[in-house]
């Protein structure tokens, strides 16, 4: 059983996962990094909505008294100050009024100041101020989306970070899990080793009693062998002795009939017979012994 491979593959297997994991947390990062520039760009245009003052063109002000003070506004030219019925006033003059307005000191704020402009200059002001409360609402809006798409933000990003907390906690039990298996594969492997060992050890008695079986067999063959020579020789031998004995039963044979035709006596000649026949008889059985 291979455990190394699997174990190599879990580990690719947790590092893609980490990567994909990552790359998520960092698309989200940018994401919240993104939404957070937009909303401090907006809060910064909406503090520096108010314009600059031009260096060119001012407006004064003037404390008539400590508890109601009027203010006059005349427009200041090449650093004098000009009478506002003899001079035309500038298309915009609430841009120009508004820093200096801004520039009130601590002073003029406790003592109440009244700041009274011409008719046309308040309708002006009326609409700036009108376009600027809608631009702020306007701001308000972007600003509540931006959270909005900020908080799911942080939600999405909330997720994947629980996510890739338990893809980690589960690689990590799947590592464990493969330890133990690796364990486990490892004293099998040892057990596997030793019985292959007894085998071997085995193996090799039994090649060594075949050995000396096969040798014994040599011997009993080698003696197999001699004893079938042996029985041949006799065979051979009892074969000439049997050629012998035929040979003298011819004789005998011829002699009986040398008998019969010398008409002799027939007792004699049974009995000369029959005592050679048993004599040849014992000397058979002698050779076959």
């Amino acid at each position: 059983m291979d455990v190394l491979p699997n174990c190599e593959k879990s580990e690719q297997r947790l590092a893609k996962r980490q990567k994909v994991v990552t790359g998520d947390e960092e698309d989200l990062t940018l994401g919240l990094r993104r939404a957070e520039t937009e909303v401090e760009v907006i809060r910064q245009s909406r503090t520096h909505a108010r314009p600059k003052r031009k260096t060119s063109r001012g407006w004064m002000v003037t404390v008539v008294s400590n508890t109601s003070v009027k203010k006059t506004v005349a427009p200041i030219v090449g650093g004098t100050v000009v009478d506002a019925a003899d001079v035309t006033l500038p298309s915009s003059p609430v841009e120009d009024v508004r820093p200096e307005v801004e520039k009130k000191t601590s002073e003029e704020e406790s003592k109440g100041v009244e700041v009274t402009f011409p008719d046309f200059l308040q309708d002006k002001l009326e609409e700036t101020c009108g376009g600027l409360r809608i631009s702020n609402e306007n701001g308000q809006k972007m600003t509540v989306n931006l959270l909005a798409r900020l908080e799911k933000s942080r939600e999405a990003y909330d997720a994947a970070i629980k996510r890739s907390e338990r893809l980690i906690t589960t690689a990590k039990r799947r590592e464990k899990m493969h330890v133990k298996d690796f364990a486990k594969v490892e004293a099998r492997r040892a057990e596997e080793v030793r019985i292959a060992e007894e085998l071997r050890g085995k193996i090799v008695e039994s090649k060594t009693t075949e050995e000396e079986l096969s040798s014994k067999l040599v011997k009993i063959a080698s003696k197999c062998d001699k004893e079938f020579q042996r029985a041949e020789e006799l065979s051979a031998s009892l074969a000439e002795e049997v050629l012998k004995h035929e040979e003298v039963l011819t004789n005998w044979a011829k002699k009986l009939a040398d008998c019969k035709s010398a008409q002799s006596s027939t007792v004699e000649c049974r009995l000369k017979v029959e005592s050679e026949r048993q004599r040849l008889q014992e000397q058979i059985g002698k050779a076959d012994m």
